[in-house]
């Protein structure tokens, strides 16, 4: 990131604005030293120093049984067994899905190289003890490192506007991080402000030289050097002389303007530029409409102290800090975060005072005794504390000596106690089956029922998580898609569940068919998708759960469907060579990757075309026009000669039918001698059929009609083949 201040000096940040901010910082409620409690009560720091110095006054054993962790460590656990996973999935509208399946792929990957999983999980351990966390998703400026800075950053470095109740701070004015630098970095990052540097850590400040009666030209210093000492930020908030460094103020702010704003046929809506060439191009064509709008900018400066270093717009297309906020949970009145730590500390407190009050009561005694009853009474004393003690009494008249047990007392505390531990999982919603303990629940399904009502009771504080989960992740594929915008043809291999893989290209150039223009196919800045949560964990316990299921599932079914679905069920396992396995198993079933046909008729089809292109490109190209075309005239001799011979048969046949016709009784001798020729019956009828009425050696009437070729003579002209349909006509 280049260290500049904006030209624009509207939007600069000014140190006056700066310091209302600190100011505002300064007043807000005083949750952090809380949390801060919080989180030591986690860590077994429950008694301070005053109340322990009380507890040794008073002869207690200071003692903590710290039940805030494991009941902690259980609900964290909860949380790493249901993890979800983030994918990229096409808004409404939107029906290029293999972008979006070549998106979550390259967003897993950046994920994991960024140890994306370990930022969340530290950022859900901290909202759940502390009430906030934070993760940021920004570049990383470190050449050695993975491109983008996927981090969990402590609470204690973030301080953002108070007046923001959005959970993902969308309305919040400005966000500040607080962080020391050493010298030496301060001079690496920095090293246009050497000058500022040297003389903060040095300690000269204004007063200084007015003590010393000393103005600024005469000492030689820039008065640019000295500016901000003069400032309301005190120097104990920026300046450590001691251990050299000085504190970086990252200011993210937004700034309101009026512009102009176009909607894209996809539904997106982005700032229109009037100078951007493409903006311009898409104008005149028609293709948007610039619409007048008031919005937002996001804009980052950096103050060493008071002194203002850089300031700029973002970095980033998106309109969002690069800070994700992750809270717990916030108090309606103030607004300031909490995690389920606050409502254990007081069973927690009391659970230790009235351990260390039962473990004295047991080994303290109480003695009543007369002024003679014994020769040495702090002998006595020392004696009575001890477990065999030896105590030699008076036996005169009226001496008592009597010491009372406290083991009554030290049942009740016990009692007492034991309802205070209840109470620290009962708070939170946690039960003793959760935890591993012994319940009131016997069967499997009544512990299940257990644990999933602790489900239930956290579902508010992780759906809280969730969504920061995808505020962080929409942020890393916004970095993504930036990345990829600068990239041609870029190939992504993505696998489905069977194991079978594809290429996708992103921003593949290519010609427009139709036009001949250049055009971009998988254009990822022109895609509309989201990041949506997964359908389900992705978790070794979900996915053995699953197994279990459908291995039940199974056993229910016949064998040849049992025998159909063991690939699928050999896939759910977490076996090292489960798709080798699966693959196998197909292939005996003679069964596709996807169920289909078999995999060896595919292969040798291939092989068939790649011998078909082989042959190809053995024979030159005239060679086989040459065959082609002597195989075609070929076939049209043929074709010819076949059409020749039908004709005359058929000739042939009609002087036949002409003869029949003529003289009906040469029909029973033409079929004795086409059967005597080896003519074989081909209809189940006579060769030569006789005309309808004909009576073998009986004349046919001349009058009647025996023409195959014409169509019979009505004997009614009412009588034809229209008969029945009446035909319009004009009226003469």
């Amino acid at each position: 990131m280049s260290h500049e201040i904006s030209d624009d000096t509207s939007e600069t940040l000014s140190v006056e604005k700066l310091e209302q901010w600190l100011d505002e910082i300064r007043n807000q409620p005083r949750w952090r030293l809380v949390a801060d409690k919080e989180c030591d009560y986690y860590d077994g720091n429950q008694i301070d120093a005053e109340t322990a110095e009380i507890m040794e006054e008073r002869g207690q054993a200071p003692i903590i049984d710290n039940l805030i962790q494991p009941t902690i460590n259980a609900v964290l656990g909860m949380q790493a067994k249901a993890r979800f996973d983030t994918r990229v999935a096409p808004e409404a509208g939107e029906t290029n899905t293999e972008v979006a399946e070549a998106l979550s792929l390259r967003m897993k990957q950046v994920g994991d190289s960024a140890r994306s999983d370990r930022a969340k999980s530290d950022a859900y351990a901290e909202m759940i003890k502390a009430g906030v966390s934070w993760v940021e998703v920004a570049r990383n400026s470190d050449p050695f490192k993975p491109l983008v800075r996927y981090k969990h950053i402590h609470r204690r470095e973030i301080y953002w506007d108070w007046r923001s109740r959005e959970p993902d701070l969308s309305d919040a004015r400005y966000l500040v991080r607080r962080k020391w630098m050493d010298e030496d970095m301060l001079l690496t990052v920095f090293p246009e402000h050497k000058e500022f540097i040297k003389s903060a850590l040095s300690g000269r400040a204004n007063w200084d030289l007015e003590l010393t009666g000393m103005n600024l030209m005469t000492r030689g210093i820039d008065t640019d050097i000295s500016t901000g000492f003069t400032t309301s930020i005190e120097q104990y908030e920026w300046m450590n002389t001691t251990r050299k460094r000085l504190c970086v103020y990252e200011v993210w702010y937004r700034v309101h303007v009026r512009g102009q704003v176009v909607k894209l046929p996809n539904g997106r809506v982005i700032e229109y530029n009037e100078n951007d060439p493409q903006h311009q191009q898409a104008f005149f064509a028609g293709m948007i409409k610039p619409m007048p709008a008031a919005f937002d900018r996001v804009r980052v400066a950096f103050w060493i102290g008071p002194k203002l270093v850089s300031d700029q717009p973002s970095p980033y297309r998106h309109r969002h800090f690069p800070y994700v906020p992750f809270f717990a949970a916030r108090e309606d009145r103030t607004g300031a975060p909490y995690g389920l730590i606050r409502a254990m500390m007081s069973p927690q407190d009391e659970i230790n005072a009235r351990k260390s009050k039962m473990m004295w009561l047991l080994s303290a005694r109480r003695v009543k005794a007369t002024d003679e009853a014994v020769k040495d009474h702090n002998e006595a004393m020392e004696e009575v504390a001890r477990p065999d003690a030896y105590i030699v009494v008076s036996n005169k008249p009226g001496e008592s000596f009597e010491v009372e047990e406290n083991g009554p007392m030290a049942a009740q505390q016990f009692q007492v106690m034991q309802e205070a531990k209840e109470s620290i999982q009962t708070n939170v919603g946690v039960h003793n089956a959760t935890l591993g303990r012994e319940s009131g629940a016997t069967s499997g399904l009544a512990i299940n029922s257990l644990v999933e009502q602790d489900s239930i009771t956290l579902a508010e504080v992780n759906d809280n998580f969730n969504m920061s989960s995808r505020l962080a992740d929409e942020l890393l594929l916004s970095l993504i898609i930036e990345d990829l915008s600068d990239t041609d043809d870029e190939r992504v291999v993505v696998e489905d569940d069977g194991g079978k893989k594809r290429e996708i290209i992103l921003n593949q150039k290519t010609a427009d068919p139709a036009t001949g223009m250049p055009v971009i196919l998988n254009d990822v800045t022109k895609v509309n998708v989201s990041v949506v949560l997964a359908d389900t964990p992705n978790t070794p316990t979900f996915r053995n759960q699953q197994l279990n299921q459908m291995s039940d599932l199974v056993k229910t079914l016949p064998p040849n469907v049992q025998a159909m679905l063991m690939p699928f069920l050999i896939e759910a396992t977490d076996l090292p060579k489960r798709k080798e396995m699966s693959a196998l198993i197909r292939k005996g079933l003679g069964l596709g990757d996807d169920g289909g046909d078999d995999p060896e008729k595919a292969q040798m089809q291939a092989e068939i075309e790649q011998l078909k292109q082989q042959l190809a490109m053995k024979n030159p190209p005239e060679v086989v026009a040459a065959q082609v075309q002597k195989l075609m005239a070929e076939a049209e001799a043929t074709l010819s000669k076949s059409v020749e011979s039908k004709i005359t048969s058929l000739y042939s046949a009609l002087q036949a039918a002409q003869a029949v016709a003529a003289n009906g009784q040469i029909v029973p001798i033409a079929d004795q001698l086409a059967k005597s020729a080896g003519f074989v019956d081909q209809d189940g009828g006579e060769l030569a059929s006789v005309p309808q009425g004909a009576q073998p050696g009986v004349p046919i009437d001349a009058t009647a009609q025996t023409d195959p070729l014409s169509p019979d003579v009505p004997t009614s002209p009412a009588i034809g083949v229209a008969g029945g349909i009446e035909t319009q006509h004009e009226d003469l």
